[in-house]
């Protein structure tokens, strides 16, 4: 049987990122690029809705996890019993030093 789907959680910090994300698509890319990055996001948001254990761990003490939508772009995402947070849409062309800062700052 499967699971009712979870409530997902897009934090402050993550909507900014998918902002900032769609507004470069947007201005540097066609159409169909925003359209094929919108697609992988809904689909992936179906996905972690009802198996948010399946992609890998990228903190296990903070039970944080990591999915790679694009090469260049890395979705941050904690699992709760009742909800999904995201927590960042992170652009792995940035400092990876700013990665594990942010890590360091959630709880």
């Amino acid at each position: 049987m499967a699971s009712k789907p979870k409530e997902i959680i897009v934090s402050p910090l993550a909507a900014k990122d998918l902002d900032e994300l769609y507004h470069y698509l947007q201005s540097e890319f066609e159409q169909i690029a925003v359209e094929k990055f919108n697609k992988k996001w809904i689909s992936f948001l179906a996905v972690i809705a009802t198996h948010p254990r399946l992609f890998p761990i990228l903190n296990k003490q903070k039970n944080l996890r990591k999915y790679a939508i694009h090469p260049k772009t890395l979705i941050v995402y904690k699992p709760s019993v009742r909800a999904i947070e995201i927590v960042t849409v992170f652009n792995n062309r940035q400092n990876p030093k700013n990665l594990k800062l942010l890590i360091s700052r959630k709880k």
